[in-house]
Parts: C-alpha cells; sequence; structure tokens
C-alpha cells in the first residue's frame, strides 16, 4: 500500500519538478518581480504544465511504452516553455537569456526522462505484470493481440487463451481463476455477459471495442424521467473554433520545425548513407470528409518493403523489413517528425486522431 503511494506522489509531482526548475532560471536571470508576482507566475506555469502533461498522456506510465511517455512529456514541455518564453519576451523585450532557456528546456528533458525511467521501473515491481485470459472470437484474431501484446511483455502476459465457441460455463468458470481478462471481437450476447461476470466480480477487463462502442464513448446522457438515453451526433468545428486550431497548428508546428530541424537534417543523412535509398516515405492517408493526402514520414524500412506483399502492419521489432537505422528512429518517434509539414500544408493537425494506412479503412479527422 505504501509503495503504491509513493509511485502515485512521485507521477503528481512532476510538473512541480519542472517547475522548480523553471523557477532556479528565473532566478538565474535576475527575474525582478515581488514575491507576490513570482509565485503567481510558477503557480501558473505548473498548472500549464499539468493540463498539457494529462493533455498527452504524460501520467500514463505503464500504460504506454516508455519512448511514448518520454515523447508526450517532451512536448508537453515544449509547449509550456514556448507560451512562457512569448511572455518573457513580451515583459523584457530581450531575448539575451534566450541560450539560458534552451539550456532549461534541455536540462528539464534530462530530468524528465531520469523520472520516466524511474516511475516506468517502480511500477513494473510495485504493480508487475498482468497474467492475462484472452477471450477471442478464432484463431487469426487471437495471434493478431498476442504478436501486439508481444511488444509490451513488461506489461502483458497471456497465460491462457480460450474461444468463444468453448460455452458460456466453460469460459465463465476459466475466468474464475484471473484476475485480469481481455476480450476481441465477440458475439454481442457472450461479451456481454462477460462483461457483467467481470464488472461483478471485480476483474481487470480489456476489451477491443466495436464502432458503436467507440461512437457512445463520446455520447451524451439524457434522461426522459425514468429512461436513460445516449445522445450521439456528428460534432464539428465552429468558424472560429476552425481559425484558431488552424492558428494554433501553424504557431506551434512553425516553432516545432524550426528546434527539430537539427534532427531532422541528421535523421535524413542517417538515412541516406546508410543504403543509399530515399531518405523520406510517403503513404496514401484518409483524412476530414475522405479526402486523400499523402503522409510523409522517414523510411524505416528497407526501399520498396511493400512492393510484393502489399501494406500490412510491422509486427515489431523483429520485423525483417525494419532497418538498423529504422530501429533507432521508431524508438525514439524520429521518424513522425516528417509529418510537421502536412500540419503546415493543412492535411493534418497537432490534435486529432491517428490518420491510418487506406488499406486499412481507418478515417481520421485532420
Amino acid at each position: 500500500m505504501l509503495g503504491k503511494l509513493f509511485y502515485r506522489g512521485l507521477v503528481a509531482i512532476y510538473p512541480i519538478l519542472m517547475t522548480i526548475l523553471f523557477f532556479g532560471f528565473l532566478m538565474n536571470i535576475g527575474f525582478l518581480l515581488d514575491t507576490s508576482h513570482i509565485w503567481i507566475l510558477l503557480v501558473a506555469y505548473c498548472f500549464c504544465l499539468y493540463v498539457f502533461f494529462i493533455v498527452y498522456y504524460g501520467n500514463k506510465i505503464g500504460v504506454y511504452r516508455i519512448t511514448e511517455i518520454l515523447y508526450s512529456n517532451a512536448l508537453s514541455l515544449l509547449i509550456t516553455d514556448v507560451i512562457f518564453g512569448l511572455f518573457m519576451i513580451v515583459l523584457f523585450r530581450s531575448v539575451s537569456w534566450g541560450w539560458k532557456f534552451l539550456i532549461l528546456f534541455l536540462l528539464q528533458l534530462v530530468c524528465s526522462a531520469a523520472w520516466t525511467v524511474i516511475c516506468n521501473t517502480l511500477q513494473i515491481k510495485i504493480y508487475g505484470r498482468h497474467r492475462i485470459l484472452l477471450i477471442s472470437s478464432d484463431t487469426k484474431s487471437a495471434d493478431i493481440l498476442r504478436k501486439k501484446l508481444d511488444n509490451r511483455k513488461n506489461r502483458f502476459f497471456i497465460k491462457e487463451i480460450i474461444y468463444e465457441d468453448s460455452g458460456v460455463e466453460n469460459i465463465l468458470e476459466r475466468c474464475n481463476e484471473y484476475g485480469t481478462i481481455m476480450i476481441d471481437d465477440l458475439d454481442p450476447n457472450l461479451r456481454n455477459i462477460i462483461t457483467k461476470y467481470c464488472f461483478e466480480n471485480s476483474k481487470v477487463m480489456f476489451m477491443v471495442p466495436k464502432v458503436a462502442e467507440i461512437i457512445r464513448n463520446g455520447a451524451q446522457p439524457l434522461h426522459i424521467i425514468d429512461t436513460p438515453l445516449y445522445v450521439t451526433k456528428k460534432y464539428a468545428l465552429t468558424i472560429e473554433q476552425a481559425i484558431i486550431k488552424r492558428t494554433i497548428d501553424l504557431v506551434l508546428t512553425g516553432i516545432a520545425t524550426i528546434i527539430a530541424s537539427p534532427f531532422m537534417l541528421v535523421t535524413a543523412l542517417a538515412i541516406k548513407l546508410y543504403d543509399g535509398g530515399p531518405a523520406l516515405y510517403k503513404q496514401k492517408r484518409l483524412t476530414k470528409d475522405g479526402k486523400e493526402f499523402y503522409v510523409y514520414k522517414f523510411r524505416s524500412m528497407i526501399v520498396d518493403a511493400e512492393k510484393n506483399s502489399g501494406a500490412r502492419l510491422s509486427s515489431g521489432e523483429n520485423d525483417d523489413r525494419i532497418t538498423k537505422i529504422g530501429k533507432i528512429i521508431r524508438a525514439i518517434r524520429f521518424d513522425e517528425l516528417p509529418q510537421l509539414l502536412n500540419i503546415l500544408k493543412g492535411d493534418s493537425g497537432i490534435i486529432g486522431t491517428t490518420k491510418k494506412n487506406l488499406d486499412f479503412t481507418r478515417v481520421s479527422l485532420a
């Protein structure tokens, strides 16, 4: 119990730790404000960082891979520091302290990485791995899920697989032996029975959602006397919201592109020198209203990797199509950096769902 409280406390104080570093920066440059104003500035900085920390799921230790957490935290720090950096430029009417601000950001990144590694290690030791009973519709679906979970062996371990044709009684009997249950695309009636059983018996449950369930997830609850209803409809941005969103996309992406350009140049050179192939890779995707566009990434696989087999999902680190350079840039997410160009072009936005390959018929909003 004490271990869990300590871990949760460590996760919660992340914004405070970054704010302390920001305070040290203010003192170093001789930031002249009275005590009350400094406290207001620090509280505002901490709150702003906390909001982006939550929005980008930097607190989801154990849920996402460590590289994803590092990326999320770096993004939340970058946005917060840019906002307060612009505020200080207006206040001081000078950027002579700019190099110190860059050092602050780099120091925050180092501390953020150390915090992430420590929290991830503690999370694994305290909570351990999920021993999972997978209830699947068929062998093919089970194999797909197993391969995906193999990339997260430190968190998930499929102990047993049982299929829906085994019968309800047999399935529930096996469920009783496990604390964590995972289900995929099952018969709706069986799915409801298992869901109710897990809820009543305090089982942790993972499920692959159906389209209808994803839609209901964003539904608005409504009651007419004693009858509960869910209201679902397609939401769209107003003209004002669209203008604000596009402005934020351009400003933040422009700044991010300038900062990332040296890393992008080094990555492009490394790919080109490795096998002489093109540094960039493009693929058709769908965006708002079914419009097609090309998404750009740094090439992490061999040239013409999909020429013979067609588009297919990567099987993970053991995929023989991934180059040595590709493994590195995938681990640190540098392969995604060219998508900044897609945002600048207006093909996609900073905030939105994942833009999937046309061959997988997954649509997202820009």
